[in-house]
């Protein structure tokens, strides 16, 4: 038989089909009639929609037409959408239904970047289906400079909702080839219960309408029907290789004696639960297993949940190093992965840890009562480890007291240090990068409390205090001259200064010298350890971080103490102090120095206090044996005010609109970065979930919003200012200029006979 004349018969047949053709609608994003929805906190609750449990209105394809050419002038939350499927019952917003039960005579496209010309739409639309039966529509929020766009493409026969995901990729895949790149489809509609939204005027509106055309034939030899099939035997191939490497991958955890750990966590850890405590987004309210993670900027639910593990296309995911890589260059994992990874900044063994304390025993006793030989990598033994601990000499640090050390600054070689910072509470780092004060900050405190004078408007215990500055005493000794240079100072009896190199690696380095050397001085109630890196005599400060704690929990069990340590950043100024993510699980108070300002980031048991602004002031303290002035600095508190947080930009106060819009709606108390980009998109704009949550964490400096971890922000009570009191909108200029036109080859374009579904 023919084939033109098999071709020919098929469209009519789908013709006469299209006559009594509907398709499911509805109106506004909460028009939905499930049973069930998940709700913002990712628990299962009934739908109090009153048309729940009922089926959705349907609308015919001459009557989208007449919306296109004719459009409507509503609000969003009022807006009509459609589902391009035949199948319109109670259920059928949610993908896995229409997966299986759903019949879609159109391929939707919807372009919101590029501000593309409808013509240039049309033109690349021609190239990979032909001069087929279609329409195009510009979205309510599209301006003259921005142009967005929504179109379908009629199809002779529906393509199933078994294959339906499949086809729309390889529809889109083909769009963004002809066009060069320029037209970038939203992949979001690639999902069977995606919603369309109709047209709906706004300030801008364009369409066109090509009725008298015939539906798009999707033969077995149709290029987007290949291309199905080539990305599907791809996918599979991914899959099994990625199930292959995560069994290898569990073998090796079972090596190395964690294996038994992991194995309790996924045991009782489902992935789809996890995914939604770590701000994934399902790809339904009715769940399934396609997930698009925080990470992606793209509308594409790129992860995959097959139960024992997941698989991760998304190459955002890659850049963070979520999971692991296969073979095949995917990423993938199981449940623990995502704990630690998110929990846990990636860090396994940190990981492991923690769980294993957390299903045995308290985390803090665990330490107390562990061998600290498990915590470290064995050294060369010296002769002094080979002799009995009641034989070897008895050891103490080298102490000076203040005057001694603020005499001896004149005329001792000074020595730059890294710069560190202090505290309060039962174990507490001060971190920040170098040269941003830390150590003024932290040596003026200490004089403080060594003489029990208020800082910083608070009041303090006077206590014996002992600083170990791990890097010498040069550079040192002149701050501490130059305390005594303050207004009013006096010097203090129980400041003692110990310039010397200390191990708080080994189990046996110098702990027992710490603890004897403070005991010796008396009831010392703060002990500075300045640096962190210096104590950890050459280890490594993410895997040796272990040791660390648990030596430095044994010197505050011994003596008392209150012990702080002197840290530096990462690189990355927004993670945090720098190393293994157990020393912040450990520390009760984390202060970070920057900028001037003192911030407190973490609090185990107390109130989150006001900034502090602080400035560096130069003072002389002498002259050296060549009459030349010597010169240090002391920290000068902002009197005793705590400084004022600075106020919104002008984007920020738009971002916090958005954020009471979100929490206006039912269920609302904490929201998530990706929340805040989909709500942008919702209303036309374009914002990525990383963009959002750099805004989200600027709001959170100012104290405007409050970090509740893994992801989620809340409110901070008291602090958003009133609905209107945002100061502007984003100054950010737009793109004017439109893509050129393609100039796709005629060799591209297929025709076929006559037979429409817009009529």
């Amino acid at each position: 038989m023919d084939g033109n004349i098999l071709c020919a018969m098929k469209q009519d047949q789908g013709a006469e089909a299209a006559s009594s053709l509907s398709f499911c609608t509805g109106f506004g994003q909460a028009d939905t009639h499930s049973q069930e929805i998940i709700g913002r906190d990712g628990q299962r609750k009934p739908n109090t929609h009153p048309l729940a449990g009922k089926d959705y209105r349907t609308i015919t394809p001459k009557e989208v037409v007449a919306l296109v050419e004719n459009p409507l002038c509503e609000d969003k939350s009022k807006a009509q959408w459609i589902i391009p499927s035949t199948y319109a019952g109670a259920d059928a917003r949610a993908h896995s239904v229409q997966r299986e039960r759903g019949e879609f005579w159109f391929l939707p496209l919807d372009v919101d970047g590029g501000n593309l010309s409808m013509d240039d739409v049309d033109r690349a639309l021609v190239a990979v289906c032909g001069d087929v039966n279609r329409a195009i529509y510009s979205t309510r929020s599209a301006q003259p400079d921005n142009r967005k766009w929504r179109a379908f493409v009629a199809l002779s026969e529906p393509v199933s909702g078994a294959d339906y995901s499949d086809t729309m990729k390889a529809f889109n895949d083909f769009l963004g080839e002809a066009s060069g790149g320029h037209l970038v489809a939203d992949g979001a509609l690639c999902r069977p219960g995606q919603l369309v939204y109709l047209p709906n005027r706004g300030d801008f509106y364009e369409h066109r309408v090509e009725r008298n055309k015939p539906p798009l034939v999707l033969s077995a030899g149709h290029p987007i029907i290949e291309r199905r099939g080539r990305n599907r035997s791809e996918r599979a191939e991914i899959e099994r290789q990625a199930a292959e490497d995560q069994a290898a991958g569990k073998a090796r955890i079972a090596s190395d004696g964690a294996g038994g750990v992991v194995e309790a966590f996924n045991a009782s850890h489902d992935i789809a639960d996890l995914f939604l405590e770590f701000g994934y987004e399902p790809e339904c309210e009715m769940g399934g297993f396609d997930w698009r993670s925080p990470y992606q900027s793209s509308g594409s639910f790129a992860t995959r949940d097959f139960g024992s593990h997941w698989i991760s296309l998304s190459g955002s995911d890659a850049e963070r190093g979520l999971g692991k890589e296969t073979v095949s260059g995917v990423r993938s994992g199981d449940a623990f992965d995502l704990y630690a990874h998110f929990v846990h900044q990636g860090d396994f063994k940190a990981a492991v840890r923690a769980y294993a304390a957390e299903i045995g025993q308290d985390h803090a006793t665990q330490r107390e009562n562990m061998d600290p030989t498990k915590y470290f990598e064995p050294l060369p033994e010296s002769e002094g480890d080979r002799l009995a601990p009641t034989d070897r000499p008895r050891r103490l640090l080298p102490v000076v007291n203040f005057e001694e050390a603020a005499n001896a600054a004149l005329t001792e070689s000074a020595r730059p240090l890294v710069k560190g910072f202090l505290d309060e509470g039962a174990f507490s780092v001060f971190y920040g990068p170098s040269n941003s004060g830390k150590t003024f900050v932290v040596l003026d405190l200490a004089y403080s409390i060594s003489i029990g004078q208020d800082w910083g408007g608070m009041k303090t215990a006077k206590a014996p205090v002992l600083y170990i500055a791990a890097e010498g005493g040069g550079g040192i000794k002149k701050r501490i001259a130059a305390l005594r240079q303050k207004p009013g100072a006096v010097v203090p009896k129980d400041f003692y200064l110990s310039a010397a190199t200390i191990d708080l690696r080994r189990p046996e380095g110098d702990v027992t010298a710490v603890i004897e050397t403070a005991n010796s001085i008396g009831r010392v109630g703060l002990i500075v350890i300045d640096t962190l890196s210096r104590a950890l005599a050459g280890g490594d400060e993410t895997k040796d971080m272990g040791a660390l704690v648990v030596n430095i929990d044994r010197i505050r069990q011994a003596t008392g103490a209150h012990v702080l340590l002197v840290h530096h950043s990462g690189k990355d100024l927004t993670k945090g102090a720098r190393g293994s993510s157990e020393l912040r699980g450990a520390i009760d108070t984390e202060i970070n120095i920057e900028s001037g300002v003192i911030r407190v980031t973490k609090q185990r048991d107390l109130e989150f206090g006001e900034d502090i602004s602080f400035e560096i002031r130069g003072v002389p303290i002498g002259t050296d044996a060549d009459d030349d002035v010597v010169t240090s600095a002391t920290v000068l508190l902002q009197g005793t005010k705590r400084g004022k947080p600075r106020a919104p930009t002008a984007k920020e106060a738009e971002v916090l609109d958005v954020v009471r819009d979100i929490l206006s709606e039912p269920g609302g108390s904490v929201f998530t970065a990706r929340m805040v980009a989909l709500r942008y998109k919702s209303e036309g704009e374009q914002m990525t979930p990383d963009t959002a949550r750099k805004h989200l964490q600027s709001l959170t400096d100012k104290r405007l919003l409050r970090s509740e971890g893994r992801g989620r922000w809340a409110l901070t009570p008291g602090k958003l200012p009133a609905n209107g009191q945002k100061s502007g909108n984003s100054t950010s200029e737009k793109s004017t200029d439109a893509v050129p036109a393609y100039g796709f080859g005629a060799e591209q374009v297929e025709l076929h006979s006559e037979g429409s579904v817009f009529q």
